[in-house]
C-alpha cells in the first residue's frame, strides 16, 4: 500500500509563516479593485495603503506566486520609500516565502536574512520567529533536517516568550515532520500529541484533523494499528464536519492502509472506493490514480484477479496521463503480480519489465534531484555566511572609523610631525598586516567551504534512511563522523530476491578516509553491478582486487583499505550470508549475543591474503543483527579508558525490549554520556536490523 498521498495533504496544509496579517477569512475579505484604490488613493494613510497592497499579495500567493512576488516587490519599495520599518520588513518576509514557493531558494534566504535583521533590530520577538520557522522550512525543502531542527527550537523559544501558542503548535507539527522523515517515529509522534494540545483550544476542526492524521500515521508507522485507526476515524469526522473533501479522502485511504495492514482486504478496499468517490467529486486525479491503484492491489490480494487486472490498468492509464512516474511504475508491479497467478507469465515478464524501467527512471531523477538540492543549499549556505560577514564588517568599518579620527586628532594636538610620520608608517605596517591576516581567514574558509561541500556529496552516496527502511522496516541507522567527513560509510544494494547492506570503517578518517570511502563504495558498486558477483565472500575477493588496483596506478606502495561488514538477506525467507573483513556480526536471539568472527585481513594489502570466508545464517522472527565499525566501543570516556566491545555487548542487551528507534535514542545518550567532553576518538558507524 501506498501512505504517500496522505503526507503530501498534511504537508500542503503545514502552510508558510507570514506572521500576523493576511489570515482574515477571504469571503468576507474586499475585492481586488476596492484594495488596489485603496492602494492608489495618496490621500488615504501610508499603513492603509500598505496593508490593502499586502492583501491583493497575498490573494495571489497560493495558486500564483510569480505575480506574488511582482506585487511583494512594489510593497517593499512603497514601504521603504515611507520609512516604514516593520512594514518593510513584514514584505521582504512574506516576499522570502513566495520565492521559496517557486524553489528560488537563495532569493528567499536573502529576504528573510533581512527582514530578520530589522526585526532582530527593532527587538520584535513575533517576526524573528517568523523568519525562523520560514528558514527552518527552507532547511526542511534541502533535506538538511539538523539544521531545519535548529531554526524550529529558536522560533518556538521567541514564540513561548511572546506567548504565541499557535506559533507554538505549528513548530511542535513542523518537528513532527522532520522526525518523521529522519525515521524516528516516537519523536515524532511526541510532537504531533503536543501539537493537538494546544491546536484543540482554538476549536478549528480542520487544523484539529490535521494533527489527529498526524497522529495516526506515526502509529501506523510504529505498528500499533488500533489506535492508527482510531485516530484516523476522528479525524475523518473532523473533516466532514468541516466539509474539506481533501482531509476526508485521505483518511479514507489511511483507514484503507490501516485496515491492510490487518490482512482485512475486503474492509481495506472499501475505503478505497470512498475515497475514490470522494476524489473524483474533486477532480483530483493524482488521488484517484493512488485509489485505482490500491484497489487493484486489494483485489489481488482477495485473489480476484480479473478485477485486480482492470483497475490496474485504469490506475496505469490515468497516472500514465497525470505524469506521475512513481505511482504508474507501482501500477505496473501490481499488474505484474496479478498475471503472475493468473498464469500469464508472458504479460507478467512485460508489466515487471515497465516497473523495473521506470524505477531506475524514478531513481536517477531522484539523484539528479539530491544533486540540484546539494547546490542549491552550498549557494544558500554562502549567502548566509555572505551576509553575516556583510554585517560584521558594517559594524567594524565604523569602530574603525571612530578609533582613527580620534588617533588623528590626538596626533595633530600633542605630537610632533616626527611622530605623525611614524604613525603613517605604522599604519602602512598595519594595512599590510591586515591584508595577509584576511587572505589567510580567507583561504582558511575556502578550505572549510570545501570540505563541507565534500559532505554533502559523500552523504550522496550514502542510502537514505527512507529507503533502507523499505527494505527493513524495523531498523536504525546511527551514523555519526568524527569530522566533518568521514572514513566510515553504509552501503545498500537490492536485487530482486535479496538485499546487501554493510557497514564499513575505512583507513583514517577525515578528508583521507573520506577519499578511500569514496574508492571502497564505487568497488562495492562495481562488483555487484558491473561483475554480478551475490556471494559475500566472492564480493569482498574482488572489492580487494579493485581497490588494489586503484591505489596501484598511483605507483607509491599505498597500505590504505577497509574493514567491512557485509550481510545478504533474502527476500523469500529468513535465510542470510555474511562476510567480514576484520570486523565480527553480532545476532541477538532471545537476549542471548551471538558473535560471528570475521577473517583476519582488511580489505586492501595484506601479507599473506587468503580468500574471505561465506558464512550462511539461519535467522528467525524477532533476532536482531547489529552490524559495526569500531568507533562506538573505542571511544575514550571521562574515566580515560575505552568503553571495549564487552561493555557494548552489554548495552545491547539491556535494550532488547525497546523498539529500533528508541534503541537508536538510548545509544545515542549513551555514546554522548560516555564521552562528555571529551573528543570523539574515531567515526562512529552502528546499524540495527529486527528480523
Amino acid at each position: 500500500m501506498k501512505y504517500f498521498l496522505a503526507f503530501s495533504l498534511l504537508l500542503c496544509l503545514l502552510l508558510p509563516v507570514f506572521g500576523q496579517t493576511g489570515k482574515s477569512d477571504s469571503r468576507k475579505s474586499p475585492k481586488l479593485d476596492s484594495l488596489w484604490a485603496v492602494y492608489k488613493d495618496a490621500t488615504r494613510a501610508d499603513t492603509l495603503r500598505i496593508e490593502a497592497i499586502e492583501k491583493i499579495a497575498f490573494k495571489y500567493l497560493k495558486n500564483n506566486a510569480d505575480s506574488a512576488i511582482l506585487i511583494l516587490k512594489q510593497e517593499v519599495d512603497f514601504a521603504k520609500e515611507k520609512k516604514l520599518r516593520l512594514k518593510y520588513a513584514g514584505a521582504l518576509k512574506i516576499l522570502g516565502v513566495a520565492y521559496s514557493k517557486i524553489s528560488k531558494t537563495a532569493q528567499a534566504f536573502e529576504n528573510l536574512q533581512q527582514a530578520l535583521t530589522i526585526y532582530e533590530k527593532e527587538k520584535d520577538k513575533l517576526g524573528m520567529a517568523d523568519c525562523d520557522i520560514n528558514f527552518a522550512n527552507i532547511y526542511s525543502d534541502l533535506s538538511d533536517y539538523p539544521k531545519s531542527l535548529q531554526f524550529n527550537l529558536k522560533a518556538m523559544a521567541l514564540y513561548q516568550q511572546v506567548n504565541n501558542n499557535q506559533g507554538v503548535a505549528k513548530c511542535d507539527n513542523s518537528m513532527g515532520v522532520l522526525y518523521n522523515s529522519m525515521g524516528d517515529h516516537v519523536k515524532a509522534l511526541d510532537y504531533f500529541q503536543k501539537a493537538l494540545v494546544i491546536i484543540t483550544e482554538y476549536k478549528n476542526n480542520v487544523q484539529i484533523g490535521i494533527c489527529l492524521t498526524n497522529i495516526g500515521n506515526e502509529y501506523r508507522r510504529l505498528l500499533k494499528y488500533t489506535l492508527a485507526k482510531e485516530y484516523h476515524t476522528r479525524a475523518l469526522k473532523m473533516f466532514e464536519e468541516s466539509s474539506f473533501l481533501q482531509g476526508v479522502s485521505a483518511n479514507y485511504i489511511n483507514l484503507g492502509n490501516d485496515y491492510y495492514d490487518q490482512n482485512d482486504f475486503q474492509k481495506a478496499m472499501d475505503f478505497q472506493f470512498k475515497a475514490l468517490q470522494s476524489f473524483r467529486k474533486m477532480g483530483n486525479k493524482l488521488g484517484m490514480g493512488n485509489c485505482f491503484m490500491n484497489i487493484s492491489e486489494d483485489y489481488g490480494k482477495l485473489n480476484n484477479l480479473k478485477l485486480s487486472i482492470r483497475y490496474g490498468d485504469s490506475a496505469i492509464a490515468i497516472n500514465k496521463a497525470i505524469g506521475d512516474l512513481s505511482q504508474e511504475s507501482e501500477s505496473y508491479k501490481y499488474l505484474a503480480q496479478a498475471y503472475a497467478k493468473s498464469d500469464k507469465y508472458k504479460e507478467a515478464y512485460e508489466n515487471y519489465m515497465q516497473f523495473s524501467s521506470l524505477k531506475d527512471s524514478i531513481f536517477n531523477t531522484d539523484k539528479t534531484k539530491q544533486l540540484s538540492d546539494l547546490k542549491t543549499q552550498y549557494e544558500v549556505d554562502k549567502k548566509e555566511t555572505e551576509l553575516k560577514a556583510k554585517s560584521e564588517a558594517d559594524h567594524a568599518r565604523q569602530r574603525a572609523i571612530i578609533y582613527a579620527g580620534a588617533a588623528v586628532l590626538l596626533i595633530v594636538i600633542f605630537f610632533s610631525i616626527f611622530l605623525y610620520r611614524r604613525f603613517k608608517i605604522t599604519q602602512q605596517q598595519k594595512v599590510i598586516i591586515e591584508q595577509k591576516s584576511i587572505l589567510v581567514e580567507e583561504k582558511q574558509k575556502e578550505i572549510v567551504d570545501s570540505i563541507n561541500y565534500a559532505r554533502r556529496l559523500q552523504q550522496a552516496i550514502l542510502p537514505s534512511f527512507s529507503e533502507i527502511q523499505n527494505h527493513f522496516p524495523d531498523s536504525f541507522i546511527l551514523y555519526h563522523p568524527k569530522d566533518i567527513v568521514a572514513g566510515d560509510f553504509y552501503w545498500m544494494y537490492v536485487t530482486s530476491d535479496s538485499v546487501f547492506i554493510a557497514a564499513a570503517d575505512c583507513t583514517g578518517h577525515g578528508v583521507p578516509g573520506a577519499l578511500v570511502s569514496v574508492v571502497c563504495s564505487n568497488a562495492l558498486n562495481r562488483t555487484v553491478n558491473e561483475f554480478g558477483l551475490r556471494d559475500t565472500g566472492r564480493i569482498l575477493d574482488k572489492v580487494t582486487e579493485l581497490v588494489l588496483e586503484t591505489f596501484e596506478k598511483s605507483g607509491d606502495e599505498i597500505k590504505d583499505g577497509m574493514d567491512i561488514s557485509l550481510l545478504c538477506l533474502s527476500k523469500k525467507d529468513n535465510k542470510a550470508q555474511w562476510s567480514g573483513a576484520n570486523t565480527p556480526l553480532w545476532i541477538i536471539k532471545r537476549n542471548e549475543l551471538t558473535e560471528i568472527k570475521a577473517d583476519k585481513q582488511p580489505i586492501g594489502k595484506s601479507e599473506e591474503r587468503k580468500p574471505f570466508s561465506t558464512i550462511d545464517l539461519s535467522l528467525t522472527s524477532g533476532d536482531t543483527i547489529y552490524l559495526i565499525t569500531d568507533g562506538y566501543s573505542d571511544q575514550f570516556g571521562h574515566t580515560n579508558k575505552k568503553l571495549m566491545k564487552k561493555k557494548f555487548k552489554e548495552i545491547l542487551l539491556s535494550i532488547q525490549d525497546k523498539s529500533m528507534s528508541q534503541q537508536k535514542y538510548f545509544l545515542d545518550q549513551q555514546h554522548n554520556n560516555w564521552k562528555g567532553k571529551m573528543e570523539q576518538t574515531d567515526d562512529v558507524t552502528v546499524i540495527g536490523i529486527k528480523i
